[in-house]
């Protein structure tokens, strides 16, 4: 078997040209990936990565359709869970957004990114309490990320709370806003 004859090869290519943003020969070897594997979890890490690179290219149909082929692999895949809500987010469709997010954080709880998109999706609604209560969660798990700070400094101006707020926007420039 040649090295071009293996998942991992065009798993690790795509990898790569992903990182770099070239996304179209990212594309075609995350497809040669999927053509070769019939390993649940390596479809479902092929369909993520492919699911991003769509998403970086905002192709957001598209990307939510290889997310959700992610999760019919495998429905664990915390990562495909998280950047399907991420495009449903892009298109403005928060409720699916936050069931999206809400899976991914059943499978992995501490997921400072899913807390604080949850975050964004209550301030998106003008739920501010809701986006505070998840900001908090993020800034419990990890409170050294600048984010969370600065959102909840949003959502804490947005309901009057100008001095709450102006502490957080502190704490965020502190951290490296």
């Amino acid at each position: 078997m040649t090295p071009e004859d293996n998942f991992e090869y065009w798993y690790k290519q795509g990898i790569g040209f992903s990182d770099l943003k070239k996304y179209g020969e990212a594309l075609t070897c995350f497809e040669k990936a999927i053509e070769l594997s019939s390993n649940n979890n390596d479809l479902s890490d092929a369909w993520t990565e492919k699911g991003f690179v769509k998403e970086a290219l905002k192709d957001f149909d598209s990307a939510i359709f290889c997310q959700t082929k992610a999760i019919e692999f495998n429905p664990k895949n915390a990562d495909a869970w998280y950047m399907k809500g991420v495009s449903f987010g892009k298109q403005k469709k928060y409720f699916d957004a936050e069931v999206c997010y809400k899976k991914a954080l059943e499978i992995n709880p501490n997921d400072n990114q899913s807390l604080d998109n949850l975050g964004n999706v209550r301030f998106n609604l003008e739920d501010y309490n809701g986006a505070i209560t998840y900001y908090n969660q993020s800034i419990s798990v990890d409170p050294k990320q600048c984010m969370p700070w600065e959102n909840k400094a949003k959502a804490l101006k947005k309901l009057g709370l100008s001095d709450e707020a102006e502490d957080c926007y502190h704490m965020a420039k502190k951290l490296g806003a």
